[in-house]
């Protein structure tokens, strides 16, 4: 295995236990990682009980906290219980899924017989309350609450994600063993190994054709209860912190600069008119004569070019695109003076370009802090872990690895597969080491297909490479393993004399789609269109988990989620098949090349 840095959580543990205890600035200066981010780990680890806080005593200024070490942080790591029970769960793989999933039920069943005292509550809240106290304490579960059909609560910490990652049939035992004690059919509408915050557990108040507890309601199917659909996608409650960089001298742009300030003020957010460490969003107003890039210092803050022309463009994305990447923006607002009036485009980097309506006064900022904030919320998952693992056998590839090439050149065939952008001609060698240290990239191309492995690993199309000519595997395609969701991660089984690219950006959103439907055999996205299609309702970034959820709802509404087309708002189509044949066998029946914009 390639040199990897330990996890965040155990990088502090060590430097704490290293120093016998460590203020915030002591972690600062020895992690490069910021307040809040340290504040954050810290937090949960207090939580969970391994950490404690104190305030020390000098002879003059504010005390500082000092964090320790408690005696459970003493404990065996949590890797050495998953080791073993990976080794116990790939031997249970050898006796066939039918014969795990009875095995696992059978388990359930008996840790539920454990607890009649449960079991005897006469109420359904009062039940699945006992259970979550039971099993979970407050920092890991939401109290028990009412909702129109029953009861739900939420577990944010799972000790058994890393290993359910793997062994998807892990996550039934939470769900049988709620169902055998509180005696109604557990629905989960929310995974924390698919990416989602929370696992999230609902029970009828009523019993019903499925609730009652029945042999007939317990052999309802896994895939059935997986279908069960998710709540969208939603934005952060909380307030961001944004700020403003460049100069608007220009009457346009100061009318804008005060109206943006204006609007997110008054919804709550912070400006901050100098540095801040916890920027999520920033305003960049630029000379479209002389573009000057604005260097985030994290890939988590979103960035919006902001530019003026006067005089009307033959083609915006033409003359916009370029702006966008000299800035170094995830966005572009375009005001184009046209006849005594300004427009308003955005542009993105997919390639698209959409005109915003022709509002006045306030309803025009409101309607750019709708569009903008859903964006400047959205979290990337484009973090990759490299594993010198793939078997030898797999370093030249194999006939799944075929067939994805073969699908890259037919997608080239139908001109599906616009050039990568030559970032490398516009921007300085600066900026473009720039973007590599942030996002891992060195360049921009659009589209991506993949094509499942087995249960749990998929091959998967490189970023920034050329579809049509897909040859090494590491570089220009890679096996995509797993995903961690606590780090938000995806993890890669490379060869060991590769040096590797990253995978597609869009990578969280196949795995998501794979992990929960078993039936999906590959995907392939591109920048087209097809009409009657389903569509997202917010064009959330590649890359983002929002994205990923978004669409795997769609996937997920979807007659036959093996054989789904769902459309991505001003960006393309996502589409499922149960091969890479039987994609393109509806692909080849008719598509727009243009994507529509809105």
């Amino acid at each position: 295995m390639m040199p990897q840095e330990l996890p965040t959580r155990q990088k502090l543990i060590r430097l704490i236990r290293e120093s016998g205890g460590a203020t915030l600035a002591d972690l600062r200066r020895r992690t490069g990682l910021s307040r809040s981010t340290l504040r954050q780990h810290l937090g949960r680890m207090a939580r969970d009980g391994v950490v404690q806080s104190f305030l020390v005593k000098r002879p003059s200024g504010r005390p500082p906290l000092m964090y320790r070490l408690t005696p459970q942080a003493e404990l065996a790591s949590p890797e050495t219980y998953l080791a073993f029970l990976r080794a116990l769960f790939d031997t249970l793989r050898t006796m066939g899924p039918e014969r795990v999933e009875a095995l696992l039920r059978e388990v359930a069943t008996r840790v539920a017989s454990q607890h009649p005292e449960i079991r005897g509550l006469p109420e359904v809240g009062a039940r699945l309350d006992a259970v979550r106290r039971l099993f979970f304490n407050d920092a890991e579960a939401t109290p028990v609450v009412r909702t129109d059909g029953g009861y739900q609560f939420s577990l944010y910490a799972c000790p058994l994600a890393p290993l359910a990652l793997e062994f998807r049939d892990l996550c039934c035992v939470t769900r049988e063993v709620i169902r055998g004690l509180v005696d109604r059919q557990v629905e989960q509408s929310e995974w924390i190994i698919r990416g989602d915050p929370r696992c999230t557990f609902a029970v009828r108040a009523a019993a019903n054709g499925n609730g009652d507890g029945s042999a007939a309601g317990a052999a309802e199917s896994q895939a059935a209860r997986t279908r069960r659909g998710s709540p969208p996608p939603q934005v952060p409650a909380g307030p961001i912190t944004f700020a403003f960089a460049g100069t608007y001298t220009d009457p346009v742009l100061a009318q804008m600069a005060e109206g943006l300030r204006e609007v997110f003020t008054r919804h709550g957010h912070r400006f901050a008119r100098g540095e801040d460490e916890e920027l999520r969003l920033v305003f960049n107003f630029i000379d479209a004569a002389r573009p000057r890039p604005y260097r985030r210092k994290g890939k988590g803050t979103f960035l919006v070019t902001v530019a003026v022309t006067n005089r009307r463009p033959d083609n915006v994305l033409k003359e916009g695109y370029p702006l966008l990447i000299r800035s170094l923006g995830n966005l572009m607002i375009y005001l184009v003076r046209a006849g005594g009036r300004v427009e308003t485009h955005f542009v993105t980097l997919e390639q698209g370009t959409y005109q915003i309506p022709d509002l006045s006064g306030d309803a025009y900022f409101v309607h750019l802090y709708e569009r903008l904030l859903p964006l400047a919320c959205s979290e990337l998952v484009i973090d990759n872990e490299f594993h010198t693992d793939l078997p030898p056998e797999l370093w030249q590839g194999d006939e799944l690895t075929a067939q994805l090439a073969e699908a890259g050149r037919r997608l080239d065939a139908l001109n599906l597969l616009p050039a990568p952008f030559p970032m490398g001609e516009l921007l300085p060698a600066r900026d473009l080491r720039h973007i590599e240290r942030l996002f891992g990239i060195g360049g921009l191309s659009y589209g991506n297909l993949s094509v499942r492995k087995d249960a749990t690993r998929f091959w998967m199309s490189a970023s920034g490479v050329d579809k049509g000519n897909m040859r090494e595997i590491g570089r220009d395609m890679l096996l995509v393993k797993g995903f961690d969701p606590q780090r938000k991660v995806m993890l890669l089984s490379v060869p060991p004399h590769v040096k590797p690219r990253r995978v597609s950006v869009d990578a969280i959103e196949h795995w998501m789609i794979y992990t929960e439907h078993p039936q999906v055999g590959a995907i392939v996205h591109v920048h087209a269109w097809m009409q009657g299609v389903p569509s997202t309702a917010i064009n959330y970034p590649c890359g983002t988990i929002q994205l990923a959820q978004a669409v795997a709802e769609k996937v997920r509404q979807a007659p036959d989620p093996a054989r789904a087309v769902v459309g991505l708002k001003n960006h393309g189509l996502t589409i499922t098949g149960r091969t890479l044949a039987d994609i393109f066998d509806r692909l080849e029946e008719g598509f727009i090349r243009q994507v529509p914009m809105s």
